[in-house]
């Protein structure tokens, strides 16, 4: 049967924009605020401003009876990869902001481990095309870091 899901490529587009324009400005905003405030501060301040965004954009879609009704096996799966997707990895990405030039953390940023992974651990096959898209996708963000560490910077 199909579904009647209709996506909503407007709302998407917009979604994507937003998202770049975030990506584009969380570099720029960590090393700017390195100069008053540390980098726990910045997490916090990170993770709070999102957290009540979230709760704005979603507000209807949320409902928090889902997380006393988990398992604890499921809560110990969340954890782990809040603390290892998301905790370690702010730290980390506004420490190498704030010590190693933009262009070369954005470079790193965009390598592709996760095609590498998808083929090392869940055996994906990566075909011609597959591996020929991933190519020009990171010569693609490496021209970018190129041209915004020669220009920009």
């Amino acid at each position: 049967m199909l579904s009647r899901y209709v996506p909503r490529a407007p709302s998407g587009a917009v979604a994507l924009v937003i998202l770049a324009a975030y990506f584009g400005l969380a570099a720029i905003l960590a090393r700017y605020l390195a100069t008053g405030i540390g980098l726990f501060e910045q997490w916090y301040l990170r993770f709070g401003t999102g957290f009540v965004i979230a709760l704005v954009v979603f507000r209807r879609r949320i409902d928090l009876g889902k997380f006393r009704r988990l398992p604890r096996r499921e809560w110990l799966v969340l954890v782990a990869r809040v603390g290892s997707g998301s905790v370690a990895a702010v730290a980390f990405y506004t420490l190498a902001v704030q010590h190693a030039k933009i262009g070369q953390v954005v470079l790193l940023q965009a390598f592709p481990i996760l095609a590498i992974l998808s083929v090392v651990l869940t055996r994906e096959r990566l075909t011609p095309a597959k591996g020929l898209l991933v190519l020009i996708s990171f010569f693609g963000v490496a021209l970018v870091a190129v041209v915004f560490e020669l220009f920009l910077y």
